[in-house]
């Protein structure tokens, strides 16, 4: 082996397991127990709820609300972090899973989360009354998982035409139900 082969094999071997690469490696995040949602549908309702798509845009979203959207997102990342506080991003799919109380999570941040899907309204809710913390910005629950809206703040019926029994509004300020 040429001599840069053995100067790399010692640095990955630092990486792989001996020294700080071992250290890092078994360390155990400390999420504070705040999950902040992290959905493919609000995305997706973000980015078609102007109507319209601006033509030519190359670096940054192409609508308005996908703008507001990835900027309250951001807006609690910088927020929690400035405070001090870390968190994990949780996915709508692990939410609908009961994930929530399963990894230790205390208060689920809603960052203007346009679409919650009725399986995410009900672990919501689920975690919510076993002493659960939401918190809810802007329009969250105003469309079902399929970008269909909800009636008035998220309640009502969906897209398939099953009835909503409350859902995460943001003029409520809590999960009602």
């Amino acid at each position: 082996m040429s001599q840069s082969g053995k100067d790399m094999e010692e640095g990955f071997g630092e990486l792989r397991g001996r020294g700080i690469g071992k250290l890092v490696g078994l360390a155990k995040s400390d999420n504070h127990g705040i999950a902040i949602h992290y959905s493919y549908p609000s995305i997706h309702a973000a980015w078609i709820l102007d109507g319209t798509i601006e033509e030519r845009v190359v670096s940054r979203p192409s609508s308005e609300t996908m703008r507001q959207f990835e900027a309250n997102r951001d807006g609690w990342v910088k927020i929690l972090r400035d405070s001090g506080l870390q968190f994990d991003f949780i996915s709508y799919g692990d939410i609908e899973k009961g994930m929530l109380r399963e990894r230790g999570y205390r208060a689920l941040v809603l960052p203007m989360s346009l679409a919650l899907s009725d399986d995410e309204v009900q672990a919501i809710r689920a975690f919510v009354s076993t002493g659960g913390t939401v918190i809810a910005d802007a329009l969250s629950g105003v469309m079902d998982d399929r970008s269909a809206f909800t009636n008035k703040g998220g309640c009502g019926k969906n897209s398939r035409g099953s009835r909503r029994d409350g859902c995460a509004c943001a003029d409520s300020g809590r999960l009602s139900g």
